[in-house]
């Protein structure tokens, strides 16, 4: 009499090998899930820069004195229409975030202006805070 069907050894064998790559496939996704919002991240970061830069080109009189600096807020650069809502991958809205703009020396009409962006959200914060 033939027996068909599999042994225990060779059902435990498959679900050892499901297992692995079923451990496998989670490691990737969530690595490619957490690469994913670290690049939101830097593009709201670049926004915010951006934003700063052009918020003071409308305002030029709040430009800094050489030496000094200024910190232009979330809710200046949303209140003023050069920013969107920078929501948070994680939920939730990053509005306690801000520019820090310093001014380095002056070369004529020329000036050097530094950005520092502090991005702050539910569950990042920039290196720069």
């Amino acid at each position: 009499m033939k027996n068909k069907g599999f042994t225990l050894i060779e059902l435990l064998s498959v679900i050892v090998v499901l297992g692995i790559v079923l451990g496998i496939v989670v490691y990737t996704v969530s690595n490619t899930i957490g690469s994913g919002k670290k690049g939101i991240y830097k593009n709201h970061e670049n926004t915010l820069k951006s934003s700063a830069q052009n918020y003071l080109i409308k305002n030029s009189n709040l430009l800094p004195q050489v030496g000094n600096s200024i910190t232009i807020t979330y809710q200046d650069l949303k209140n003023n229409n050069f920013l969107s809502e920078l929501k948070d991958p994680n939920g939730g809205i990053c509005n306690e975030s801000k520019v820090i703009v310093s001014r380095e020396n002056d070369t004529g009409v020329n000036y050097t202006l530094n950005y520092k962006v502090c991005l702050i959200c539910s569950q990042y914060k920039s290196d720069s805070c």
